[in-house]
C-alpha cells in the first residue's frame, strides 16, 4: 500500500501560499515532505534569480502547517508500513 499526501496552506485572507506534499511507501523510512511556494515575485538580482516577495507571517504559517502535516505523515506511514509487513520502529529516526 502507498499513499499521495497533499494539503494547501492559505492565508486568512484566503491566498493560497504554499502546498505541502509527501509520498508514504509504507518502507519503514522517514517520510520526505516537500514544500512549494506560492510566493510572488517582485524583481530578479543581477544573477538572474527571482527576487520573492517575503511576508515573516507568511512564513511561520508554513512553519507550523509543515510540523502538523509531518505528524500526519509519520501516523499514516507507521500504519501502512505495518500493513505492509514492515518494522514501523524506525520511522522517525532519519538514517
Amino acid at each position: 500500500m502507498k499513499l499521495y499526501l497533499t494539503d494547501d496552506v492559505y492565508t486568512q485572507a484566503g491566498t493560497k501560499i504554499a502546498q505541502l506534499s509527501a509520498s508514504l511507501e509504507g518502507d519503514g523510512k522517514t517520510p520526505l515532505v516537500q514544500t512549494t511556494g506560492e510566493s510572488t515575485v517582485i524583481g530578479f538580482n543581477d544573477d538572474g534569480s527571482p527576487i520573492f516577495k517575503k511576508d515573516e507571517h507568511d512564513d511561520k504559517l508554513i512553519e507550523s502547517s509543515q510540523q502538523k502535516f509531518m505528524a500526519t505523515a509519520l501516523k499514516l506511514q507507521k500504519i501502512i508500513t505495518k500493513i505492509n509487513g514492515n518494522d514501523p520502529s524506525n520511522i522517525n529516526i532519519i538514517h
